[in-house]
């Protein structure tokens, strides 16, 4: 055997001439091979002034002087290099690295991947382990990173009877835990000392149903879930809950009601139609204004305004609509009958008027058919120094204005009549203008077939007629008919209702 079998450290021979070249040789090889420690690992090229007792490992395609000599180890040494091929154990520092590397036959391997780590008894990072800890470590923080997806930390129990949670502690006191402790239901506890433990949270393992710790009964305490699932037994969809007379939860579905697929709440009905649906039919209103069925009160509201409508591409209205009979069984709205009030009062010191002291009202003008909707307006107010409201003025279904029993009517009907002329003055026509190219010699004029009381109608022609006709419509009369109407001259008539007849007035 001329050189040791693992390392090929060069050895004497018998009789050998020149001993000491042979002991130096192993003693230069063993000082690069001993403790290894390696500059660089990945240097392709030799430095150009390389110290003795440098050490590299030649990297793949290797140049100058250390071309051919791929993954031995290049060792410096009076001047010129000298290579060792590595062998199967040998372990080396890579200083520019910090690491440790082993050969493991075929390459070189950093120690951290061929450390076997199973097993350990006990690890304790910057702190210490003991029996009970046997994985310990003391710092600001942990991290379980992934490696491409997802992660999840395990606490496994050996049975159901055992404990496998978190337990947070102060001054290494519990405080809190969470997690299957006696069984394997979710718990949650908290302890103000680590000695005495208090519940307040559990979630059947078997339901996944949430037990709430407390008395529901008593004030800033929890409710259970059991405790809320029995209050909620029987509830109606789309009921309102609120706290009845004895202080219980309940509902009235009839006169409470939210439609969650419309977005709509229900007074007084079940059935809303609206995003605010008020049904008081029966409904007790306010002690001091009895039968009313909505009434606000607010002490203050800025600007002075209590209701405000927003309406975007659209014209705000308010819509009161009336029957005779029943909902159940509507009839129709009869001629004189209000159809809406807009009433307004005062107080006066001592309390709010009895009944309104002015008031807007929708009359209807006639019986409601299918076919006939005929309405009237009208405004009412109380006069100074009195308390009895009357009728201001009125706005007819023929678009003509009432005041103060004296109509105020613009309408006129122009014509330009020949001689022997008939004429119809509508019933909306508070004036009939004759313009005709000359005298005439005759003419008739027809009064308005269906005038309202007060209603007055001026006959003027500009050109004179010498026999001219006034007729009533049926069932009427006139007093003081001219029979003949000079030029640019007029009469003028008041229709009184009460006896369907025409007065002259002028």
């Amino acid at each position: 055997m001329t050189a040791t079998p693992r390392t090929a450290l060069p050895l004497l021979a018998a009789a050998q001439a020149q001993k000491h070249v042979t002991h130096n040789e192993a003693l230069l090889q063993l000082d690069a091979l001993l403790f290894a420690r390696f500059l660089d690992r990945d240097r392709t090229a030799p430095p150009s002034s390389p110290a003795d007792g440098d050490t590299y490992l030649v990297h793949a395609t290797a140049t100058g002087d250390w071309t051919g000599k791929d993954g031995q180890i290049a060792f410096a040494s009076d001047g010129a290099w000298r290579f060792y091929a590595p062998f199967i154990g040998l372990a080396a520092y890579v200083v520019d690295e910090g690491v440790l590397i082993v050969f493991t036959g075929s390459a070189w391997a950093d120690y951290a991947s061929i450390l076997n780590l199973q097993n350990v008894p006990l690890l304790g990072v910057n702190t210490t382990a003991d029996a009970t800890n046997k994985l310990a470590t003391k710092s600001s923080a942990l991290l379980f990173d992934n490696i491409g997806g997802g992660i999840q930390a395990k606490l496994n129990k050996h049975a159901a009877t055992d404990t496998a949670s978190l337990l947070y502690q102060t001054n290494y006191s519990g405080r809190a835990e969470l997690g299957l402790t006696g069984d394997d239901d979710l718990h949650v506890k908290v302890s103000p000392d680590g000695a005495s433990w208090f519940e307040g949270l559990k979630v059947a393992r078997a339901t996944g149903l949430v037990t709430l710790a407390g008395d529901p009964t008593s004030a800033l305490h929890c409710a259970t879930k059991q405790y809320v699932d029995g209050l909620a037994k029987g509830f109606t969809t789309g009921s309102l809950l609120f706290a009845n007379a004895s202080g219980a939860i309940a509902q009235d579905n009839a006169k409470l009601f939210w439609d969650d697929t419309n977005g709509r709440l229900g007074i007084g009905t079940a059935s809303p139609d609206s995003v605010l649906t008020m049904n008081t039919t029966g409904a007790a209103g306010p002690a001091v204004l009895s039968g009313t069925g909505f009434h606000t009160i607010a002490s203050q509201s800025a600007g002075g305004r209590l209701w405000l409508w927003d309406v975007a591409a659209g014209n705000p209205s308010i819509r009161m609509r009336r029957t005779n009979g029943t909902f159940a069984a509507p009839t129709g709205v009869l001629a004189g009958q209000n159809l809406a009030l807009l009433g307004a009062d005062g107080h006066d010191g001592t309390g709010f008027a009895a009944s309104n002291t002015g008031g807007l009202s929708f009359i209807a003008a006639e019986n409601f058919t299918t076919a006939a909707h005929g309405t009237y307006f009208s405004v009412q107010t109380t006069q100074i120094g009195s308390v009895s409201i009357a009728e201001a003025f009125r706005v007819w279904d023929d678009k003509r204005i009432q005041a103060g029993g004296a109509y105020v009517d613009l309408s006129y009907s122009y014509q330009q009549p020949t001689t022997g002329f008939a004429i119809a003055v509508g019933n909306t026509a508070g004036r009939l203008i004759l313009d005709p190219a000359g005298a005439l010699a005759s003419g008739t004029v027809t009064l308005p077939a269906a005038p309202k009381d007060g209603q007055v109608l001026r006959l003027s022609s500009t050109q004179s007629i010498t026999a001219l006709t006034l007729s009533p419509a049926t069932g009427q009369s006139v007093v003081g008919a001219p029979t003949t109407l000079g030029a640019n001259a007029f009469a003028e008539f008041t229709y009184r209702a009460a006896n369907t007849c025409w007065y002259r007035t002028g």
